[in-house]
Parts: structure tokens; sequence; C-alpha cells
């Protein structure tokens, strides 16, 4: 899996991240043999009951990449009954609050999303089979396509809270450009997890897609908001066609669930915006 990097000039530069999802087939999830969290943080890990800065991503890189260099299986691991906890903190969406968080300036937030920027990319740099027809590390790759999908969401935010604050600046094409890069950026995303239930479910283990789904009808209705009308429009047409003909019974109760509750945010979103 790869990742096409936006370019946003505004005195500063930072890339946001677009899966691409390849077709593949039928996969059994690699054996775990992660050790426990305190064999985790005896090996360098930050304390995982703690918020990651970007700081702290940098060391915890160090340590997973030494890891994966010995044992590629004892990377922690999605709903590990070892190392899931670890793995939760390499996810966890609460990393990325500081970026909305008023009580810091918006210059030292938006630089925090540069350095946060990269981070997809070397996770999937460690998990995702880019070679294979196959992700073997499925569960893993889903979090981290979920974990962008709010990374990007934040990142319109944080844009749309810059354009407040500048005034007339915003009208200038190259802000119109980066801003535009950034919400294409969040609409592939999100599409990209679509992609999968469309075209690439037999990618990933049966088990890991069926857990995916539960959390779809959290986090895609709290990242839906962001999104441009249009692209909201031709996301929801996928998901509605998703929901009458996947193939999975539970998988297609909750699309038809996913499917009802973003109609209705959509007629909440269109109502305040006519006001």
């Amino acid at each position: 899996m790869s990742f096409k990097s936006y370019a946003f000039v505004l005195g500063i530069s930072f890339l946001l991240g677009t899966p691409f999802i390849a077709l593949a087939q039928t996969v059994i999830p690699y054996p775990d043999n992660s050790t426990d969290v305190a064999g985790f943080l005896k090996n360098g890990i930050p304390p995982i009951h703690q918020v990651w800065t970007p700081e702290t991503y940098e060391k915890a890189f160090e340590v997973l990449f030494k890891i994966y260099e010995l044992d590629k299986y004892s990377m922690p691991r999605y709903q590990s009954q070892t190392s899931a906890p670890v793995f939760a903190r390499l996810v966890a969406a609460e990393n990325f609050d500081y970026l909305l968080d008023s009580n810091f300036t918006l210059k030292d937030r938006i630089v925090a999303l540069e350095r946060y920027a990269y981070l997809p990319d070397r996770l999937l740099g460690i998990y995702a089979e880019k070679e294979a027809n196959y992700e073997r590390f499925g569960g893993e790759v889903l979090e981290i396509m979920r974990l962008t999908t709010r990374l990007t969401s934040h990142a319109v935010l944080l844009l749309n809270e810059l354009k407040s604050s500048i005034g007339k600046q915003a009208d200038t094409e190259g802000f119109k450009e980066g801003y535009n890069n950034i919400l294409n950026a969040h609409e592939s995303s999100v599409a990209s997890i679509i992609d999968v239930l469309e075209n690439s479910k037999e990618r990933y283990p049966a088990l890991a897609l069926e857990d995916f789904s539960c959390t779809m009808l959290v986090f895609i209705p709290e990242v839906w908001p962001q999104l441009k009308v249009t692209d909201r429009k031709a996301l929801r047409s996928r998901i509605e066609i998703l929901a009458k003909t996947y193939p999975q019974k539970k998988l297609r109760k909750r699309l038809r669930k996913l499917r009802k509750n973003l109609k209705k945010l959509d007629k909440s979103l269109d109502k305040k915006s006519s006001i």
C-alpha cells in the first residue's frame, strides 16, 4: 500500500496520505509472537498510558524498526492477547487531540500536523504487505486506515481554523490549492475504506473485516462532516450499494445501519449549512 503526497504551502509544508488498495486473495493472519506490555516497555517503547506526541512516536519507531528486523511476528498486534494495548496506543485517536486544542498556538499545532502527517506511511511501512497479494497483518492495516481518516479529518478542522484566522489571505491561490488538497486527502482516506469492501475484501482476514465493520459504525460518522457535500453524496451512494449487495449478512446489516446514520447526519449538516 502506498500514499500519494499532497504539498501544502503557506510558509509551511506538510504531507498527507491517500491509501491505495490493491486486489488480493484470502489470507490467514501471521502468527503472533509479540511479548506483553512489560516486555515492550523494557525494550524501550514509551509509556502507553500517556498520549504520544510526535517526539514520542519517534522513540517508538526506533524500537519498532528493531523488532521488525529481528522478527516481524513480534510486532505489537491488534487484539493480541499480549500486545493489544501497545498497538492501541500506536493508533489511538487521542494522540491527535492536541491538533484541535485551542490552548496551544495555531502555528505550533500546524507544525505538529506536519510531523504527524508521515505517521500512516511509517506504520504501513511496517505492517503493509506491499508486494504481496494479501495483507497478513490485515487487522493492523485496517486500523491504520482508520487512523488516517482521523488524521485527515483533524487536518481539515485545523485548516478551517486557519482559514478563519487569516482573513483575505484565505482567498489566495496558494491557500485554496493547499486547502483543496487536504479536503481531497480526507475524501481519499474515507473512500479507501469503501474500496476495501467493494474490491479487496478477499485481501483481508474475514474476522478482521468483521471487527472493522463494527468500528466503522462509529468512526465514519465522526469524520463524515469534514467531507465536501459532493463527496458525501458520492460516498453514501457507494455505501448504499454495498448495503444491498455485500455477500456477508452480518456486514450487510451493519452497512445498512451505517447508511441510515449517514443519511440522517447529512440531513442535519444540510440544514445547518442552509441557515
